[in-house]
């Protein structure tokens, strides 16, 4: 099973599948969004978390140990620009309700590799930054995770998004509008309120016409 939803205004979702169009804020934003916490994440942009009883701080002759945690924030890696979708599998064929708002649409990708490549293939022929990576997004608990962060990795709280992020960089520090073009032949619409209705089976397929 491969496939990806993305929840969204119908305005915005007939954008997705009929022009490709990926818009990508930047991780700065989502970290400073609030909507209650269901997409701002006050971490994102971190590249780095340390735990405080495994550091030890010297200021001279005076060494501090067990000090506060600390996080790291880059603004270069706060200007990246990303594209977050739901992944669905049989690990997470159960959608939280808090992805999505009353009134949304969910635009169903079936074939995440076909979906890829034209994300590829657009990004060599368009794109204006130098790196393009994506998969699924790691949660780790931020009581014990020491070191370095990555844009793919997420606390524990925001596990319930099962997110799938493609990341363009370095960013342009602004939203950036991507146009990988028609994804109509690989993805189709349906409510947001359906999709726990889904039955399971090896791959969604789009709606017999």
């Amino acid at each position: 099973m491969a496939s990806l939803f993305k929840f969204g205004a119908k305005e915005h979702m007939e954008q997705f599948l009929e022009e490709g169009h990926l818009y990508m804020n930047t991780l700065k934003w989502f970290s400073e969004v609030e909507d209650g916490g269901v997409r701002g994440d006050p971490n994102e942009g971190l590249v780095g978390w340390w735990q405080g009883s495994l550091v030890t701080l010297h200021f001279g002759d005076i060494v501090i140990d067990d000090a506060l945690s600390v996080r790291l924030h880059s603004e270069e890696r706060q200007r990246v620009n990303v594209f977050c979708m739901y992944r669905y599998g049989l690990q997470s064929a159960w959608v939280d309700p808090r992805n999505h708002r009353p009134g949304d649409l969910c635009a169903v990708i079936h074939n995440r590799a076909a979906f890829m490549e034209r994300v590829d293939a657009a990004f060599k022929a368009q794109s204006p930054f130098k790196h393009l990576e994506a998969g699924s997004v790691r949660y780790v608990d931020q009581q014990i995770h020491h070191g370095e962060v990555s844009p793919f990795e997420k606390t524990l709280g925001y596990s319930y998004q099962h997110e799938f992020r493609i990341a363009l960089s370095p960013g342009l520090g602004d939203p950036y509008s991507f146009r990988v073009g028609d994804l109509t032949d690989i993805g189709f619409l349906m409510p947001a309120g359906k999709v726990n209705r889904i039955p399971m089976h090896v791959n969604l397929l789009p709606p017999k016409r």
